[in-house]
């Protein structure tokens, strides 16, 4: 494989900051803040569900739970990668808070004010942006660096 092949764009990689990147994106202090985040939509979500009396109607509380558990499952990866080394569990345990959103969505989201929907989009856009930055950078360990070096060269702007 020639060395063209792995850099498809013109720009000079500056090595510092990728390996700056790498390594805080597969650190503890990194993951925690995954779950961080995901426990504090959770609880945001339902600090509105409670005030607005929604407990038990359509599926509300069950997403409350289930971001509680991608927190979880996110610390539970951590203690893998601690006693074991093994970074692999963590792709699913990133993925699924970002992933998640679909559904999430699809529940009734109108009784919620117009503060309220956007302190939620916020919360919720940290958590998939740095959940998701961490999905693919172990995922990239799968394609062997590949997709690391076909990344863009422009940096986007992330809101964590």
């Amino acid at each position: 494989m020639s060395t063209t092949n792995l850099r498809p764009y013109n720009l000079p990689r500056n090595l510092d900051q990728d390996a700056w990147f790498l390594y805080q994106t597969t650190s503890f202090r990194f993951y925690e803040l995954c779950a961080t985040l995901c426990e504090d939509f959770a609880n945001l979500y339902n600090s509105f569900i409670t005030g607005h009396g929604f407990h038990r109607q359509a599926r509300l509380d069950y997403w409350v739970s289930r971001y509680l558990q991608h927190a979880d499952n996110i610390r539970r990866g951590i203690k893998f990668i601690k006693d074991e080394g093994d970074y692999m569990p963590m792709i699913g345990f990133l993925n699924s808070p970002t992933t998640d959103y679909r559904g999430l969505i699809e529940q009734p989201l109108g009784w919620m004010t117009d503060e309220q929907s956007k302190q939620w989009k916020k919360s919720h856009e940290r958590l998939s942006a740095a959940c998701g930055t961490g999905h693919v950078t172990l995922n990239n360990l799968r394609s062997g660096g590949l997709e690391w070096l076909k990344r863009s060269a422009d940096a986007i702007e992330s809101p964590f």
